[in-house]
């Protein structure tokens, strides 16, 4: 019967409507192989009565839209529609006027994306966060939230730290931008990173947020390598975890220019592989400290990339620290602002 269709609706009614709206577009797609639109929604078919904190439940719908895989986002239907006319229209109009802008956040967010090519990845994620994420070769969106905010109270914790995504790619891009927002406007760049995947894996460390957050992820040319040499492979075979490198190890690293110099420690996990946090790193007259994101082990040289970066203002996530474990004994530290492009700063660290 659904040879004879263009593409398939679905009507979403949940109080869990996040998790509705993607269970439900990626079974049809899967079932049918159609463009799957979404239609009539809602936590509940027939109130106009929302329960506290029912705001959080739409917004966290309204995002679910985006990254489903779906031809469209949700509409609030049926308040703003069916019931606007035949059930309370008073309660209706209430309904309109309270979100009226629910959904411009993530229209700005979207916009300008060319969704041609898009479909729902595999992801998995920390098990604190939940979330979808869709996209083509070139261009992936995602959205996770707080894991714990569910019905009826839509609870939030203060704060996520240290969570992790893994998507599963379509493309074979050598690395991928990532830009983090704030899903309260749709267009503040919380943070932004380089990524390189492990062959069509890339886990994507999330910043600190608070509820949700949302990312676009852009594929680029750049490879990982050194400042002296490319290193071609990033599974080279041999050493696979942190343990020729753990421990605390401490020195001076100078920029290029030579017009600034820090003391710098750092200290590395043993027995740690790519994709998780393996060690923290400190610069105390900066002062600026956080973690450690192990994204890359080749031969000798490891890429980590700081993460959840506290202390002055201008502690900043996103940087990287490529360490490579010299003949005798020390670490060649470079600093850089992007997988590939010329060290800012470097130094030799040592262990006491």
């Amino acid at each position: 019967m659904t040879r004879a269709l263009d593409f398939i609706e679905v009507h979403p009614y949940n109080a869990h409507l996040d998790r509705e709206i993607i269970s439900e577009v990626h079974d049809n797609l899967r079932r049918h192989n159609k463009p799957v639109v979404i239609g009539e929604s809602g936590l509940d078919a027939f109130s106009a009565i929302n329960p506290p904190n029912a705001q959080i439940g739409i917004q966290h719908a309204i995002w679910a839209g985006v990254v489903s895989g779906a031809a469209n986002a949700r509409a609030l239907w049926s308040i703003d529609g069916w019931a606007f006319y035949t059930f309370d229209r008073p309660q209706a109009v209430k309904y309109m006027e309270l979100y009226a802008t629910a959904e411009l956040p993530a229209a700005h967010f979207t916009d300008g994306v060319n969704f041609s090519g898009f479909k729902p990845l595999t992801s998995t994620s920390s098990p604190a966060i939940w979330g979808a994420a869709v996209g083509n070769e070139s261009m992936v969106l995602g959205w996770f939230r707080d894991a714990s905010s569910e019905p009826p109270d839509w609870n939030l914790k203060p704060i996520l730290s240290k969570q992790t995504v893994t998507i599963r790619l379509s493309g074979s891009a050598a690395s991928w931008k990532v830009d983090f927002f704030d899903t309260k406007d749709g267009t503040t760049v919380l943070s932004s990173a380089a990524i390189i995947p492990t062959g069509n894996m890339i886990t994507v460390p999330l910043p600190d947020f608070h509820d949700d957050i949302a990312f676009k992820m852009t594929a680029q040319g750049t490879v990982f390598q050194s400042s002296t040499a490319t290193i071609a492979s990033i599974s080279a075979p041999g050493i696979s975890s942190t343990d020729p490198i753990a421990g605390t190890w401490s020195g001076t690293i100078t920029n290029t220019a030579r017009t600034f110099s820090t003391p710098v420690k750092l200290s590395i996990r043993g027995g740690c592989e790519s994709g998780k946090i393996c060690g923290t790193f400190s610069a105390p007259q900066l002062p600026c400290s956080g973690d450690l994101f192990l994204q890359a082990i080749n031969g000798e040289t490891y890429l980590f990339m700081e993460q959840n970066a506290t202390g002055a203002s201008s502690c900043v996530s996103g940087g990287y620290e490529q360490l490579q474990l010299q003949a005798d004994g020390t670490l060649s530290y470079e600093y850089l602002t992007f997988p590939g492009v010329t060290a800012t700063s470097t130094g030799i660290l040592k262990q006491p």
